[in-house]
């Protein structure tokens, strides 16, 4: 495999790693600002079903 090609993928993970990232972020301030419109149970799935998507992201 060429080197050029070799930088190209590294390039494509680092990128879809930053994605990742930057989507759990955004998980994150959403769950945030759900939890202060929504009933506590609402927000206790919410936090499960996060959860359940993360473990499964690995």
């Amino acid at each position: 495999m060429p080197e050029q090609e070799v930088a190209r993928l590294q390039e494509q993970i680092k990128t879809l790693f930053s994605d990742v990232d930057e989507l759990k972020t955004d998980v994150k301030e959403i769950k945030q600002q759900l939890a202060n419109r929504l009933p506590l149970w609402a927000t206790m799935l919410i936090s499960a079903l996060t959860g359940v998507i993360g473990w499964l992201i690995r």
